[in-house]
């Protein structure tokens, strides 16, 4: 009896493990009753073991291993954070210019983040946001309205709203056009149709019917001019003098082929001086408009261009703000790119684009007019 027990406990003792079914299985012996096993038990041990291994390899996965698989999958996702995984976001196409370089820095600085923009008129940009939870954040001129807000708590979502810059308006025209000082009255009866050429304005110009050039029919520039401009009057969207650009880019290039044409978009597709064609464009191919400004101002002058220090003091009149909507209910990737944008290198990057950063970055240095040199100059003689 104890002789066929004998090969039994060398089984017990040696340590042999093998891969079966997602779990190691273990035979145990020690090393040196395998040393003194007869051939025999040697043989049929080794061949049990290589048995258990084949069966292992050819058997199908069991649907609990497939399970645990998806499973794995799914928690990997779950880890995305404010600097790492994948996310689509709506931005309103008049900001194209500054979420690109917002995108590009956050990316390089967080290689682990993928975002990827999907650019649209603003109030589509609004539109996907609230479709799904697969827009979470979008980048747009307005907050949501209380219908917005109703239709986010019909899906037992909320939004949370940033401000994260001030944008203004712009009206450009072509660079042998001389009438770039235009009243806010003269502006709304351009675009409501009162007036149509720009003899109007000035009878010896040499120039003749206005052009009305803006983005889209569904931009947040054409919701601007309506809301704002307008007020209770409609922009004449069916007249021959109003044409659709479809993008900023296209409005700038309709101005530089066309003396007639009055362009319409944000001020981020010109104004940074350090990209070399938007700086051709300021200097080579386009004129911007001068407005005037009703109510007082820290600034003597009545008529002024969307530079930033006039935009902050509000004396240029057609400014908006830029906001972050996001739908995020985590501190997801979402919320860590708003974050980024509001924090000092990304509200530098909104400063070199021409719109005035929400937090600090203002720097207002106020030179004296020709009026004031003079009287300077005098009072010293």
């Amino acid at each position: 009896m104890r002789n066929r027990l004998y090969p039994m406990l060398i089984l017990y003792k040696f340590q042999i493990f093998i891969y079966k079914s997602g779990k190691y299985v273990k035979f145990v012996a020690s090393n040196q009753h395998w040393a003194f096993m007869s051939y025999k038990y040697q043989t049929l041990l080794l061949s049990i073991c290589l048995y258990l291994a084949a069966c292992n390899t050819n058997a199908p996965q069991s649907s609990q291993s497939s399970i645990d698989a998806n499973s794995t999958v799914k928690i990997r996702t779950k880890r995305e954070n404010s600097t790492t995984g994948k996310i689509y976001i709506a931005v309103d196409d008049t900001y194209r210019p500054i979420i690109d370089s917002e995108i590009s820095t956050f990316m390089a600085k967080y290689q682990d983040a993928e975002i990827h923009p999907i650019y649209l008129p603003g109030e589509e940009a609004i539109a996907a946001l609230l479709a799904s939870d697969t827009i979470r954040l979008a980048i747009t001129m307005r907050k949501l309205n209380a219908s917005e807000r109703a239709i986010l708590k019909g899906q037992n979502a909320s939004a949370k709203m940033h401000r994260l810059a001030t944008d203004a308006v712009t009206l450009i025209v072509h660079k042998d056009n001389k009438d770039t000082i235009v009243s806010q009255e003269n502006i709304k009866k351009i675009l409501s149709g009162e007036i149509t050429s720009w003899k109007q304005l000035n009878p010896e110009s040499p120039l003749d019917k206005i052009k009305i050039v803006f983005d889209n029919a569904q931009s947040s520039t054409v919701q601007f001019l309506q809301d704002s401009i307008l007020a209770m009057d409609s922009l004449k969207l069916t007249t021959k003098n109003v044409f659709d650009g479809k993008t900023n880019e296209e409005v700038i290039r309709y101005i530089i082929k066309d003396k007639n044409a009055l362009g319409i978009i944000g001020i981020a597709w010109i104004s940074d001086m350090d990209d070399r064609q938007m700086a051709l464009f300021r200097q080579d191919s386009i004129n911007v408009l001068k407005l005037e400004y009703l109510e007082p101002c820290s600034f003597q002058d009545r008529f002024f261009q969307p530079y930033q220090a006039y935009i902050h003091q509000r004396c240029y009149p057609y400014t908006r703000g830029v906001y972050a909507v996001l739908r995020e209910s985590f501190f997801g990737l979402g919320t860590g790119f708003v974050s980024y944008i509001t924090s000092d290198p990304g509200q530098r990057i909104i400063h070199k684009a021409g719109l005035v950063p929400e937090l600090g970055m203002k720097r207002i240095v106020r030179l004296p007019s020709k009026r004031e040199q003079r009287k300077a100059e005098e009072s010293d003689e």
